[in-house]
């Protein structure tokens, strides 16, 4: 604003001085102002006038203290006269809901006590330091942060005691003027702004923050202007609520640069699976009792329905069950005013994705109840319904403006860096156990399909679990390698059946589990039994089919699982999950996938077809397109043996995500070279793409050798560093500085270390101009892609170039900045660590020719 005002001549400044805040130090904090500084007009004030302030002036009147001293006295007489700044006192006592004897000092204490609570707004300020220290190292210059709904700023306070940077600019947005010069008191030195984040003009303001946090805003957002007109005695219009919430995370994101942050921390709502499920529970204290009898009649955004069982027993829906949990501890408190007109509940886990994904949002999610908060309701409460839990109370979301950078392709050269490598010490308890539940009598050749191909794909060993009567039919026509055991007596699985199945998992040392090929559930014990295995198994888990079937109408319990779940389903599977139309999962099947992903913490292997090809979404909101496959592969039995590739990958040691990726890869190219692709497309069945797995397995593994011989490089010479090092400019460089590497030994052998300050590393490459940018245009890619990531910085020569190469030379030279890491002395590299090298720079080359 001042730069503004003094470019287009409007007005000149006084600034006035005070101990430890000069122009001087503002300049130096403010470089790109120091043009201006010939504008200022600098007076020194007298030292007893050094604390004046108009928020102090404001807060002084609002306290009933005499201001006679900080204003004269004509000014004085006229704020007296009007009645000006009088309304804070009233509010503060009030709406913060201070008790009989507690002052307001007293409740911002409190508050900057809540921001050191490990399970609570710590993770908050953990998260956003942590992200923020990392743009620092990065050297992202100014970074600007605001905080939305701030209050009194003791978020910002907090984080600027932390970090302790100059290059942070901190902004406070509130809409109630009083409580922003009580912030201005707290912690004068940041930008405020009274406003109405809704309502209010932000446009100003448009692209300019790295970070936006709001904590504990969107509830009172949903609750304030979900009410039409504005009453507190009305109930919540749950439509206008959310919409309202919808535009304030719209006008969020307005204020954010690309690929900035959205912190979010506030109630969580039960998701629509479970929140119209009854349950039952007792009160252990009559007071609670009272308690809720007083929360029912009283609390204002919703009906609360519920039904008394018992003497000291209550049945209602896990909606109002929520809100009774959050709300009762403030019943009877001076709190109670201000916490039973607010709804903490609005949007559900699934809810919040799907609003930021289709701003263009990547949303990192966690959920949970405080500790304390928890001991609280098992003290004071007992869950008398079976299968039921204390639900989650808090969310927080990390949500990055990303989501058009985190698409990428399933291609040939990243499948062949995910095989997962032979050793040569390897047996096949080495190579990993793979367990397949499921089969039905008419489904039995769907799980002989699965274990068949995970054999093929290279699991050691590979188990299939059926039940009792079906031995017979499994054994006749599964390979050889396989082994069949049986789960259960009877013609279907059971709870017995899953309490086998939990002690093989550990007796057995059993990697990865492949549950759902084949499997009938109309029984409802079976799906208590994949049910429970979802929740106990502890280990990686493929869902298919049956295993799928179980989860319609209550896929939340998959966020109950302790272990990477891989979903597998088709287009209708998935339309029995969301609750979607099939036609409307096929015109948005990647927002779907990623939004199923990231909202119950799977990885989403949405089946395609040969023009939508299918599609594997993370958690943290990656996409992933698969690049083979054909219109041949739409036969019966070849989505069970996807789910055998991936959970026979997975038993090998690969990290799920991995093996999902991998999996789709080799699954389509067999089915490819199946049906002979490159030349007449032929009709296939799933068993012959089983029969290909060996041969796309050898393929990936001789592309990848390619690459490797590909990339080796020539050893670095000392003559080739003296020319670097003086490219750029760095001087009084002694022999005993460079730490040379090893000879003829590819990717170590053409990396040096300058030990100079700062200390530097220079790299060689053999490669042509186009192939060396690869390197910077990666490095530059995955920053924008998460600035926390440790990436060393390269160091342009004196002419501004990125890359040093001699006239007439092949020879490429690049110099970064050394960041982190350890050195290696000579005697402790061995191949293996070489050959990691190679294989992972290699990696990146394919990627980025």
């Amino acid at each position: 604003d001042i730069k503004d005002f003094l470019e287009s001549r409007q007005c000149n400044f006084i600034v006035s001085e005070t101990e430890g805040k000069t122009v001087k130090e503002f300049l130096r904090a403010h470089p790109r102002n120091r043009s201006l500084a010939v504008s200022f007009k600098v007076l020194r004030l007298r030292e007893e006038y050094e604390s004046i302030t108009s928020a102090k002036v404001r807060n002084f009147v609002k306290w009933n203290e005499s201001i006679e001293t900080l204003v004269p006295h004509s000014v004085a007489h006229y704020i007296q006269k009007n009645g000006l700044y009088k309304n804070f006192a009233a509010f503060a006592g009030g709406r913060v809901g201070l008790g009989e004897k507690e002052t307001f000092e007293d409740y911002l204490k409190k508050m900057e006590e809540s921001y050191k609570a490990k399970d609570r707004k710590a993770l908050v300020l953990d998260a956003i330091e942590t992200h923020i220290r990392a743009r620092l190292v990065q050297g992202a210059g100014e970074i600007s942060v605001l905080s939305i709904g701030s209050a009194q700023a003791v978020e910002l306070k907090i984080l600027k005691e932390r970090l302790k940077s100059a290059d942070i600019q901190y902004y406070a947005l509130d809409y109630n003027p009083d409580i922003i010069d009580q912030a201005k008191q707290n912690e004068p030195d940041f930008h405020y702004l009274a406003m109405d984040v809704i309502d209010g003009d932000l446009s100003r303001f448009k692209g300019k923050f790295d970070v936006v946090i709001t904590d504990n805003v969107w509830h009172e957002v949903f609750s304030h202007y979900g009410r039409p007109n504005r009453i507190v005695s009305e109930r919540v219009n749950l439509r206008l609520g959310k919409a309202y919430v919808g535009k304030g995370l719209l006008k969020a994101k307005g204020l954010l640069k690309p690929f900035g942050r959205l912190y979010i921390y506030d109630g969580l709502e039960v998701s629509l699976d479970e929140r119209h499920k009854k349950i039952e529970f007792q009160f252990k204290d009559p007071e609670i009792k009272e308690r809720f009898t007083r929360f029912v009649k009283e609390y204002l955004p919703k009906k609360v329905t519920y039904e008394f069982t018992g003497e000291n027993m209550v049945k209602l829906t896990m909606q109002d069950f929520i809100r009774f949990l959050t709300e009762y501890a403030y019943v009877g408190t001076p709190r109670w005013d201000i916490e039973r007109e607010e709804s903490w509940q609005y949007y559900s886990i699934e809810e919040y994705v799907r609003a930021l994904s289709r701003l263009g949002f990547s949303a990192r999610v966690r959920y949970f109840t405080p500790q304390g908060q928890l001991e609280r309701w098992r003290n004071d409460v007992q869950i008398l319904s079976p299968g039921f839990d204390f639900p989650q109370a808090v969310l927080f979301i990390e949500a990055i403006l990303d989501k058009k950078s985190k698409e990428f392709s399933i291609s040939q050269e990243d499948a062949c860096f995910l095989l997962p490598k032979i050793e040569a010490d390897a047996y096949k308890g080495a190579r990993g156990t793979m367990l397949a539940v499921g089969g039905a009598k008419e489904y039995i050749g769907a799980l002989q399909l699965a274990t068949d191909a995970a054999m093929r794909v290279g699991a050691g060993m590979v188990i299939a679990g059926v039940t009792n009567e079906l031995m017979t039919d499994f054994n006749a026509n599964k390979l050889r390698e396989v082994i069949a055991w049986h789960y259960s007596e009877k013609g279907y699985f059971n709870s017995q059946s899953a309490d086998m199945i939990l002690m093989d998992i550990k007796k057995k040392r059993i990697k990865a589990l492949a549950l759902g090929t084949g499997l009938k559930t109309e029984e409802k014990a079976v799906k208590e039994m994949v049910y429970r295995l979802i929740r106990e198994a502890g280990i990686p888990i493929v869902l298919d089919a049956g295993g799928l079937n179980a989860l319609q109408g209550n896929p939340s319990l998959l966020r109950k699982a302790k272990a990477p779940v891989v979903i597998t389903p088709h287009l209708g599977e998935m339309a029995k999950l969301t609750g979607k139309t099939i036609a409307y999962i096929r015109r948005h099947r990647k927002d779907i996938a990623r939004e199923f992903a990231a909202s119950y913490n799977v990885i989403v292997v949405l089946k395609g077809s040969e023009d939508a090809p299918t599609v594997v979404a993370y958690p943290q909101g990656e996409l992933f397109v698969n690049t083979a496959g054909n219109r041949a592969m739409a036969t019966a039995g070849t989505g069970d043996v996807l789910t055998g590739i991936i959970a026979g990958l997975i038993s090998q040691g690969l990290l799920a995500q991995e093996a999902a990726r991998l999996g789709v890869y080799i699954h389509s190219r067999a089915a490819d070279i199946a049906a002979k692709k490159d030349e007449m497309l032929s009709n296939i069945i799933a068993s012959e793409v089983i029969e290909n797995t060996a041969l796309v397995n050898r393929e990936l593994r001789q592309i990848r050798k390619e690459f490797v011989l590909r990339d080796e490089k020539l050893s670095i010479t000392r003559e080739e560093i003296a020319k670097v090092v003086a490219a750029h400019n760095i001087r009084g460089l002694k022999s005993e500085d460079i730490h040379m590497p090893l000879p003829h030994e590819g990717f170590v052998s053409r990396v040096c270390i300058v030990d100079v300050k700062p200390k530097s590393v220079i790299r060689k490459s053999n490669w042509n101009l186009e192939g060396s940018l690869w390197e910077k245009e990666l490095f530059e890619y995955l920053l924008q892609e998460d600035p926390a990531i440790a990436i060393a910085k390269i160091i342009p020569d004196s002419e501004g170039n990125p890359l040093y190469r001699e006239q007439n030379s092949k020879d490429i030279f690049v110099m970064y900045e050394f960041i982190r890491g350890k050195f290696i002395p000579a005697r402790n590299v061995n191949p293996k660590m070489i050959r990691g090298a190679q294989e992972f720079l290699a990696k990146f080359h394919a990627r980025t020719m």
